[in-house]
C-alpha cells in the first residue's frame, strides 16, 4: 500500500499562500482575501473624509496640527511600515475622546481625549497604540475574514425646512443639531488590542519616553466611563480588554523586553517639550467654551424635546450657552455652525447664512481646504432655495468632497444638478444618495424614484 501524505499536509500549500507576514513580529497570519499596501492606501484614502466629518473635522489650528504631526513623525521613523505609504496624522475637533486609525496610516486623536492627557509620553503611547493597529494590519486582517463592522454611517433624517422632496417638504434642522452619536465601528479583538498596547510600549521606550505613563491613559478612560455611568459614547468604542488586564500586560511587557527601564527614575527619561505643554494647556483652557457648547447640544437631545419644535425657552438657553463658549474662544467655528443651526430653528434665515457664510471663512483661513461639511451644505441649501443652481451646486460638491458617504448631502445634490440642467450628474448623485441612505427613508424613495424618471428621460 503506498504512503499517503496526511490532509493537513496536501491542504497546507493552499493555507500559506492565503497569509500574510507581519510586519512587526514576522510571523504568517492568515488572511483568505489577499491586498497589497496601494489597496491598503486606498481604503484608508477612501474612508478619511468620512472619519474626519463624522468627529466634526479638522481641529482649526494648523499649528496644532503641525506640532503634534511632527511628534507622531518621530514614532513613524521607528516602524517597520515606513516606507509602505505615507502616514497622515490630524486632531479631530471632536468632545468623544478618542483617537483611532485606518489602514493606509491615516491616525487620529481628539480634542477630547487631548484635553485629558497630563504628557508627551502620554501621547506617544495613545498614538503608538494606534500606529500598531496599521503596523500588524489589524483592520485589513478582519476585513479580509469578515470581521470588520467598517463604518457605520448613520444618514442624517431631516436638513432644511424647505428642503424639497417630491412635491412637499420634510423635516427640519433637528437632525443635524443633535449631539454626534457614535458613527465608527472598528472593533478589535483582544489579542490585537494588547498587540497595539505593546507597540505603545515599544514607541515610548524608542523615543525616550517613560512607557509607565502608558497606565494613566487607562485610568483616564476608567474614570471617563464612571462620570458617564457606562453609558459613554468611548465606551461603546472601547477595546475587549479590561484597564486592569492591559496595565498587567503593560507591566509584563516591560519586564521582559526592556528590564533595563524599569529600573530607570521617571526623571531619567525625556520629558514634554515646552511647545507640547503650551498645547496642552491651550485644550485645557478652552474646555470650559466646549463644555457649555456640548451642554447646549445635549439641551435638543434632552428626553422629551421636540426637535423640530423645541420651544422658545430651550433656544434662548442654547443661545445663552453658545454666547458664553464664544466670550471664551470667538473664534472656533464649531459655535457659529451651531448658531446658524439655531437661526434655522427659529426662522431667522438672513442670520443663519451669515453664520454659515462666517464659519465657512474662519475654516478657509485656518485649515485651507479642511473645513467642517456643514457651512457648504447650508449654504448649498440656501442658495438652492433662492434659485442659484449654480451657486448650490459649487457649495454641495464642496460639502459632498468632504463627506462622501452622507446620502442627505448627495440628495440635495442631485437636486442642484437637475436645477442647473445638468441631468447626467443628477441622476448618478441620487444613485449614489440610495446607497447611503436607510432603506426605509422618504428620502430614498424619492432618490429611487428621481434616479429612475431621469434614465427613462436623459435628454
Amino acid at each position: 500500500m503506498s504512503w499517503r501524505p496526511p490532509v493537513f499536509l496536501l491542504l497546507l500549500p493552499g493555507v500559506l499562500s492565503s497569509c500574510v507576514t507581519d510586519a512587526v513580529s514576522g510571523e504568517r497570519r492568515y488572511a483568505p482575501v489577499q491586498w497589497t499596501a496601494e489597496e491598503e492606501l486606498e481604503l484608508g484614502r477612501e474612508s478619511a473624509p468620512n472619519i474626519r466629518s463624522q468627529f466634526d473635522a479638522l481641529y482649526p489650528d494648523a499649528w496644532v496640527n503641525e506640532e503634534l504631526g511632527g511628534i507622531v513623525a518621530q514614532l513613524v521613523e521607528k516602524s517597520p511600515r515606513r516606507d509602505d505609504f505615507d502616514f497622515h496624522f490630524e486632531v479631530l475637533n471632536s468632545s468623544i475622546p478618542n483617537a483611532l486609525a485606518l489602514p493606509g496610516g491615516y491616525v487620529y486623536i481628539t480634542r477630547g481625549l487631548l484635553q485629558e492627557l497630563e504628557s508627551e509620553a502620554e501621547f506617544v503611547a495613545v498614538l503608538g497604540h494606534e500606529l500598531g493597529h496599521v503596523e500588524h494590519r489589524h483592520s485589513m486582517l478582519n476585513a479580509s475574514q469578515g470581521a470588520l463592522s467598517g463604518l457605520i454611517v448613520r444618514p442624517l433624517g431631516a436638513v432644511a425646512r424647505r428642503l424639497p422632496v417630491g412635491g412637499g417638504i420634510v423635516g427640519a434642522t433637528a437632525g443635524l443639531i443633535a449631539a454626534p452619536s457614535v458613527l465608527f465601528g472598528l472593533r478589535f479583538s483582544r489579542k490585537q488590542e494588547l498587540e497595539a498596547d505593546r507597540r505603545g510600549v515599544y514607541f515610548c521606550a524608542e523615543l525616550g519616553y517613560d512607557p509607565r505613563e502608558f497606565e494613566r491613559v487607562f485610568d483616564v478612560f476608567e474614570r471617563l466611563e464612571k462620570e458617564a455611568g457606562g453609558k459613554s459614547e468611548f465606551s461603546i468604542l472601547r477595546t475587549h480588554p479590561v484597564n486592569a488586564t492591559r496595565v498587567k500586560a503593560i507591566h509584563k511587557t516591560l519586564k521582559a523586553d526592556y528590564p533595563e527601564l524599569v529600573a530607570m527614575d521617571h526623571a531619567d527619561f525625556r520629558q514634554s517639550s515646552a511647545r507640547f505643554m503650551t498645547i496642552l494647556e491651550g485644550f485645557q483652557r478652552r474646555e470650559g467654551a466646549y463644555d457649555r457648547y456640548d451642554e447646549a447640544q445635549a439641551r435638543f437631545a434632552a428626553k422629551g424635546v421636540d426637535r423640530e419644535n423645541p420651544g422658545r425657552d430651550v433656544i434662548d438657553a442654547a443661545r445663552g450657552d453658545l454666547r458664553e463658549a464664544r466670550r471664551l474662544v470667538p473664534d472656533e467655528p464649531l459655535f457659529v455652525i451651531f448658531q446658524g443651526e439655531i437661526a434655522m430653528l427659529a426662522k431667522v434665515d438672513r442670520r443663519a447664512v451669515a453664520a454659515f457664510a462666517e464659519a465657512h471663512g474662519l475654516y478657509e483661513r485656518r485649515t485651507p481646504g479642511k473645513g467642517h461639511w456643514k457651512p457648504p451644505f447650508y449654504l448649498g441649501v440656501f442658495s438652492l432655495e433662492d434659485g442659484r443652481a449654480d451657486d448650490a451646486v459649487a457649495y454641495l460638491e464642496l460639502a459632498e468632497s468632504r463627506y462622501p458617504m452622507n446620502g442627505t448631502v448627495l440628495f440635495v445634490l442631485a437636486r442642484a444638478y437637475e436645477e442647473s440642467g445638468d441631468r447626467g450628474a443628477a441622476r448618478e448623485a441620487y444613485a449614489r444618495a440610495c446607497k447611503h441612505l436607510p432603506d426605509d427613508a422618504e428620502m430614498r424613495k424619492e432618490a429611487k424614484r428621481r434616479e429612475r424618471e431621469l434614465r427613462r428621460r436623459p435628454r
